[in-house]
């Protein structure tokens, strides 16, 4: 049975909500979700505050109320991440945040206050940065089922960001390229331009694109783990003749292609250029 997220969101903010003022709420300013935005700002502040006190441990000891404490909000952060994950609300938290929550799992005691491990790696707490960041889901309905899939950022270029996810139903991977906001109308179009270009194209050796948005002026493509260079520049010194001359033969059918199609002036990319079956 599907869970009442605002319903869940509201009862847990009631539980945790703290007297006086959050110094960590205006971090979370675009956060839609009242309690989502309070949560985040509780809890961020709460870790900064726990984190700050083991430090200044001396002894090696970390008391037994703020144990259990740190124990309650590691529990409420790890049940809204799990409740979340599959939502428009699923998120984040910073890598050092993670990474030290899952060390102080292995330690904390709730009776008789913790021993703090000698070997402890302390992290640089975040003060005026939010450490829990939304983690942008994707929408996929087919004909068993509606799901949400979270997507993560995997590159950069001067014209676009490139995001990926995985799919469940069909186990394949994909990626969205979204046009950067500081596009003008100009670049946008050019955008376009690539996207309908790739659409027009059907071989096995151009990358194939599947839909764009027009609201977001993203679309969505097929998902190549890395690039020829990339390839080349990890393992140039173990590619046999055969390998090359194959790589070779893949580029050359493909701008074969394109230039029969008549698309050569209209300036497609090598990114776009896929070599498969390159062992």
């Amino acid at each position: 049975m599907a869970v009442n997220i605002e319903y869940f969101l509201s009862q847990k903010y009631d539980r945790y909500e703290l007297q006086g003022v959050l110094r960590t709420e205006e971090l979370y300013n675009d956060i839609n979700n009242v309690y989502l935005k309070k949560l985040f700002a509780i809890l961020h502040q709460e870790f900064n505050r726990l984190l700050n006190f083991m430090y200044r441990k001396t002894n090696g000891h970390f008391n037994a109320n703020e144990s259990r404490e740190l124990d309650e909000y590691i529990k409420l952060y790890e049940d809204m991440k799990y409740v979340l994950k599959e939502t428009s609300l699923s998120f984040e938290i910073d890598k050092d945040y993670a990474s030290f929550i899952e060390e102080c799992k292995k330690f904390l005691l709730l009776s008789g206050g913790s021993p703090i491990p000698k070997d402890l790696k302390k992290i640089k707490l975040i003060e005026y940065e939010p450490i829990f960041t939304m983690t942008r889901s994707v929408k996929i309905v087919n004909k068993l089922e509606e799901k949400r899939y979270p997507i993560h950022l995997i590159g950069e270029g001067s014209y676009a960001k490139v995001f990926k996810y995985v799919d469940k139903f069909y186990n394949k991977t994909f990626v969205i390229k979204q046009a950067k906001k500081d596009l003008d109308e100009k670049e946008i179009e050019r955008f376009k331009k690539e996207y309908q270009t790739l659409k027009e194209l059907k071989s096995p050796y151009i990358l194939e694109v599947y839909n764009y948005d027009e609201e977001r002026n993203e679309y969505y493509a097929e998902y190549v783990n890395q690039t020829l260079y990339e390839f080349i520049s990890k393992n140039n010194n173990k590619i046999t003749t055969d390998i090359r001359v194959n790589i070779v033969n893949q580029l050359f059918k493909a701008f074969s292609y394109i230039h029969r199609k008549g698309y050569l002036h209209r300036d497609i990319s090598l990114t776009n250029v896929l070599v498969k079956k390159i062992r």
